[in-house]
């Protein structure tokens, strides 16, 4: 998981990093404790899911073995991409880079 921080803080939700995610009890209610997004990270999560399809694409051999995210709702794979306001998809010839102040 992205981001995961070395000296993790107790919080009232349990235990938090300053990362993209926190440890949470378990949801089948063992006594294991499980990760949940943080709002870092699911605003980072298109990103990891983009680089997965990219690593499944180029990384693997015919007929290797590897994770695949698929739509829960149909069951087959998709393609992350970006879209902007108005719904558009976007290329990298869409886009320019600008520098900015925070």
């Amino acid at each position: 998981m992205p981001a995961v921080q070395n000296h993790p803080r107790q919080g009232p939700r349990g235990r938090q990093g300053r990362g993209g995610h926190i440890q949470v009890p378990a949801s089948d209610g063992s006594a294991y404790r499980e990760y949940a997004l943080t709002q870092k990270g699911w605003e980072l999560f298109p990103v990891i899911v983009a680089l997965g399809q990219w690593g499944g694409s180029y990384l693997f051999s015919r007929g290797e073995k590897r994770l695949q995210v698929l739509d829960k709702r149909t069951g087959k794979p998709f393609r992350a991409q970006i879209h902007n306001a108005k719904g558009e998809i976007l290329t990298a010839n869409d886009l320019e880079l600008v520098t900015v102040t925070n």
